[in-house]
């Protein structure tokens, strides 16, 4: 019976001494730097690229004393880093009925995973799809100096600017269908570790699939609608996880193979 309690007892200290920390660069952050004491926030849940509104009355119904919040007084936060908006109402002036605030919204992709690793620049498999979840929040507070805003410029039809001949767009395909974790085979027996390793995260293929069907090629086809060839040279950005042994991995666009990289993982 002592044993037992001693057990428990050595548990619960345990649970008490553990902190999530984020360790960037010099620095070991904790995730809420940004709070400086505010009366209330509002937690915005975005699980999509998109524009997200937070309205009067959405406010209204927190119990937020508006009247006494200027328009440029609100703040917005994500990731502990001030993110800007757009607000309906002048500066100077509260909220009234029907004005509401505009900012452009990011679903939770690796970021956060990435402190998960111990070289995310070279572990972290996809880092445009989390491991955990698509849904990223956005907290709205205010503070007695003006936060973060977008401009409001007037159209000048007179003097338009100079018309360019080309735009930067990005095409981009993220593999999800597939979960991929570093692990070991020993006498027979499949080892996993607890941690996150090398190329663990969201693919196309898993290791298995690539063992089961014996396929070495792959084919991706993006889409590049209204491609400018006389603009600079486009940017192809590939990543991949390669089990042990010897690899010949060739990259092709077109039938012409643009790089070849081969090396050998030690087992």
């Amino acid at each position: 019976m002592k044993k037992c309690i001693s057990v428990l007892m050595m548990a619960w200290l345990v649970s008490f001494s553990l902190q999530a920390q984020i360790v960037s660069g010099t620095d070991t952050l904790y995730g809420h730097e940004w709070l400086q004491g505010e009366a209330a926030r509002v937690k915005v849940p975005v699980a999509a690229d998109g524009w997200y509104r937070i309205t009067y009355e959405s406010l209204q119904a927190q119990g937020w004393p508006l009247e006494s919040i200027m328009a440029e007084q609100f703040r917005l936060f994500h990731h502990g880093v001030e993110v800007p908006y757009y607000v309906t109402q002048s500066e100077g002036m509260p909220l009234q009925s029907g004005d509401y605030l505009l900012f452009y919204g990011r679903k939770n992709r690796g970021e956060l995973d990435s402190l998960l690793y111990r070289d995310a620049a070279n572990q972290q498999l996809n880092p445009a799809y989390s491991i955990i979840t698509d849904t990223a929040s956005y907290f709205l507070t205010w503070r007695d100096t003006p936060g973060l805003r977008y401009a409001a410029i007037e159209n000048d039809w007179d003097n338009p600017p100079v018309v360019a001949s080309y735009i930067w767009r990005e095409a981009e395909q993220v593999n999800t269908g597939s979960f991929a974790k570093e692990y070991y085979r020993f006498s027979g027996a499949t080892l996993h570790y607890s941690h996150f390793g090398i190329g663990e995260g969201y693919g196309n293929r898993t290791i298995n699939q690539l063992l089961g069907d014996g396929s070495t090629t792959q084919e991706i086809t993006l889409a590049l609608p209204g491609l400018y060839p006389s603009g600079p040279s486009a940017r192809l950005q590939t990543r991949y996880v390669a089990a042990l042994f010897e690899h010949d991995q060739r990259l092709r666009v077109n039938g012409t193979e643009l790089r070849r990289d081969s090396f050998t993982i030690g087992a």
